[in-house]
């Protein structure tokens, strides 16, 4: 298949190198279009008053486009940049989960939700922000080789699965389950504190610390050591839809 491979992280991230030589190395071929700099929690963010430029990099046998713009815009973008169709989009590999609340905040999922909407069967990859590159590839050539299932039985028009590892060696996890997005919320909130000139600002305390997690829920098996599938957006049924994928 031709794949396409994007990100939040910005396109010299070594989650999405990793990716891109897994897929490689099952056989695959790649198209990498990955934002220029961090564009975390930019969720369906697209640019309509600025142009794009698509700045060629490469790395190993890899070859790429940086973008200057959001995950989304570089999968609108991506069909003008290969002369194939495009089979399957994965967005990943992102440092740090995309789990409950944050599903819809991640530039990673907003990656994988403008795929499917241009009817493009998609994937958004993310791993404990503590993950080596050990575990980045364990985790990656599990899910590249989920790619081809999906592609067979497609998921529900406008979804797309969602998948989180903990930072562990793939044979570490505690196995898989399908899951539903967690409705915890996030309890972290700001800092307060008094600038040089003496005026009230607020920083972000990002602990990424939710509400409690009910069971069955992605952040429920994600603190339990599993690897965790969600199909969403759509009318997703996980029974139907991805009998048989794990």
């Amino acid at each position: 298949m031709h794949i396409l491979i994007t990100n939040d992280d910005g396109y010299n991230s070594t989650g999405l190198r990793i990716l891109a030589e897994t897929c490689l190395e099952a056989g695959h071929s790649v198209l990498v279009v990955a934002p220029i700099v961090q564009q975390s929690a930019t969720s369906h963010s697209m640019s309509i008053e600025k142009p794009l430029m698509a700045k060629p990099f490469s790395f190993g046998d890899i070859n790429g486009y940086a973008v200057n713009g959001f995950p989304v815009d570089c999968v609108r973008i991506a069909p003008c940049l290969t002369d194939k169709n495009i089979d399957f989009c994965i967005a990943g590999i992102n440092d740090g989960f995309n789990a409950g609340a944050a599903v819809y905040y991640s530039g990673t999922d907003g990656a994988a939700r403008e795929a499917a909407m241009n009817y493009i069967p998609s994937m958004a990859l993310s791993i404990g922000s503590s993950a080596n590159k050990e575990m980045l590839r364990g985790f990656a050539k599990s899910a590249v080789g989920k790619i081809c299932f999906l592609k067979s039985n497609p998921m529900p028009r406008m979804c797309f699965l969602n998948v989180n590892s903990p930072a562990v060696l793939h044979e570490q996890t505690k196995g898989e389950r399908m899951a539903t997005i967690s409705q915890g919320f996030f309890t972290d909130g700001f800092i307060s504190r008094m600038s040089p000139l003496n005026e009230p600002y607020f920083w972000p305390d990002c602990r990424g610390t939710y509400e409690e997690a009910e069971p069955g829920s992605d952040v429920y098996y994600l603190k339990k050591g599993y690897i965790t599938y969600t199909l969403v957006g759509g009318y997703a049924d996980h029974n139907s839809t991805l009998q048989g994928f794990i």
